[in-house]
């Protein structure tokens, strides 16, 4: 994944500089660069390996008015007395509405 990124943000320093020339045409070229090279980072940093390896899901809009999903630890019981709600590291419950997406890892 580095030398693609190397590459990338070669390719951006290269159309930066005819931008700079007076080439406004390479401007959505490097808008899009930009864009690749963030996703590629992030990808990289969270050590995701080959998108044939996960399942992306896509939250659906369950018509329920404006109400989130809130991810949840059953802790190996059908209780819900007993589940514990996931928390950021400020203690605020993590949630999601739909259109969200998330991504599983598929079992190897």
């Amino acid at each position: 994944m580095e030398s693609i990124i190397k590459y990338l943000k070669e390719r951006r320093s290269s159309l930066l500089m005819e931008i700079k020339s007076g080439d406004n045409t390479k401007i959505k070229d490097k808008i899009e660069t930009d864009t690749a090279v963030a996703w590629l980072e992030k990808i990289n940093e969270l050590g995701l390996e080959h998108p044939k390896e996960y399942d992306f899901i896509k939250l659906p809009d369950m018509k329920t008015g404006y109400s989130e999903y809130h991810i949840m630890n059953d802790c190996e019981s059908g209780d819900v007395n007993n589940w514990i709600e996931l928390k950021d590291e400020t203690g605020y419950p993590v949630t999601l509405i739909f259109d969200d997406i998330l991504i599983s890892r598929k079992p190897k």
